[in-house]
């Protein structure tokens, strides 16, 4: 009980909270209880995130919200587009904005290295481009899954068209790229989710920016 304002307290109620969260997945199985499953796994990935934001170690944090992708992506390729459609928007929001949360935690420790707080490209090792370019993509190919679900059917884009997770995860960073500008069926967008459509858009423009 009490406020949790250091690592170690946070990761103390982390403990408890995950003991219970997989106690509970035990009975609430994916196959038969779809959505309380789910919403489990989101909570046990909420975990992730609060605790990696006590954490002060780049790597460490970067490897709890790699958990984050590793637990909730799967859903992607196991939920139907259309029985859990909700599910699956949330599910692909939620890794595009732990994408580029990475991204930015790389970015800011890549700064802290120059007295400038700048990044020079030509002083980056080959390791660290692939790594920003990867979590680029990762983050680009999770908000288009999101926004092509308002997408006219058949859907009007160039390039490869994408019909399920598993197409978007095989694409590359230019590939994904040309689908971060989504024309939607404004009949599929409701009042309530026009906020996050558009983020998500907002949210594609600031990993390109990058």
């Amino acid at each position: 009980h009490g406020d949790v304002t250091s690592f170690d307290s946070a990761r103390s109620v982390f403990k408890r909270a995950i003991t219970r969260i997989e106690a509970a997945k035990k009975h609430f199985v994916l196959d038969g209880y779809v959505t309380d499953h789910v919403t489990l796994l989101c909570d046990h990935s909420k975990l992730y995130h609060t605790l990696a934001n006590f954490e002060t170690e780049v790597k460490r944090r970067l490897a709890m919200e790699k958990r984050r992708i590793d637990m909730l992506s799967p859903l992607l390729k196991t939920l139907s587009n259309k029985a859990y459609e909700d599910l699956v928007k949330g599910i692909a929001y939620e890794l595009g904005e732990c994408a580029l949360g990475m991204l930015d935690v790389k970015l800011d420790k890549l700064r802290s290295k120059d007295p400038m707080r700048e990044i020079n490209e030509m002083r980056l090792k080959k390791t660290e481009i692939i790594n920003c370019n990867e979590y680029s993509r990762i983050a680009i190919a999770m908000l288009a899954h999101f926004t092509h679900m308002y997408a006219p059917v058949p859907p009007t884009v160039v390039s490869r068209q994408p019909n399920s997770w598993k197409d978007f995860e095989s694409m590359t960073l230019a590939e994904v790229s040309n689908l971060a500008c989504t024309t939607p069926d404004k009949s599929l967008i409701s009042e309530e989710e026009v906020r996050p459509f558009l983020n998500a858009h907002f949210l594609t423009c600031r990993v390109l920016s990058k």
